[in-house]
C-alpha cells in the first residue's frame, strides 16, 4: 500500500474550543455545589480542591495530549485514524466500505475555521476533528476519487 497522504493533525485551535468548552463545564459545576454546599466548610474545600485540581490537570496535561493523538492518514485502500491518550487507538477504515464522507462544523467551528471530516461506513462511523475546510474538502474529494467504481 502506497501512502497518499501525510499524516494530517487536527489543527492547534481545537483545544481552544476544548478548553472553552471545560472551563463552562467546571463553571457549571461549581456554580451547582456552591448551592449544595455550605461554603467554608469541610466538604466545601474538598470539592473546591477536587474541582480545581481536575481542572487544571485536563486544561493542561490531558486536552493538550488528546490534540496530539489525534492524526488520519489517507492510504490507497485505507482510511486510517489515529486517537487516544491513555491507549492508543487505531481506526483502519477500508475504502471499499466507506458509504460516504461529510464535513460537519458548528459555527463557533466556522468562526475559528475548522471542521470535522466524518466518514460512514459498513461498520460504523470515524471523524477527525480539527482540520480546516480546505483540508476536509480536499480529503473528501479524494476518498471520493478512491472509492470502488460500480457499474452504470
Amino acid at each position: 500500500m502506497t501512502q497518499l497522504e501525510p499524516t494530517l493533525s487536527a489543527r492547534s485551535h481545537l483545544l481552544w474550543v476544548w478548553r472553552a468548552c471545560l472551563v463552562l463545564a467546571a463553571l457549571a459545576t461549581a456554580f451547582a455545589y456552591s448551592l449544595a454546599l455550605r461554603p467554608g466548610s469541610a466538604l466545601w474545600w474538598v470539592a473546591t480542591g477536587v474541582l480545581v485540581v481536575t481542572f487544571l490537570g485536563c486544561y493542561l496535561f490531558y486536552l493538550p495530549a488528546r490534540l496530539q493523538g489525534l492524526s488520519l492518514i489517507l492510504e490507497e485502500e485505507n482510511l486510517v485514524l489515529r486517537s487516544g491518550v491513555f491507549s492508543s487507538a487505531v481506526r483502519t477504515v477500508p475504502m471499499s466500505s466507506v458509504q460516504y464522507a461529510r464535513v460537519k462544523s458548528s459555527p463557533l467551528h466556522r468562526w475559528l475555521g475548522l471542521c470535522t471530516l466524518e466518514v460512514v461506513c459498513a461498520g460504523g462511523r470515524a471523524a477527525m476533528p480539527g482540520i480546516s475546510g480546505d483540508e476536509a474538502q480536499r480529503l473528501v474529494s479524494e476518498i471520493f476519487a478512491h472509492l470502488p467504481r460500480v457499474g452504470v
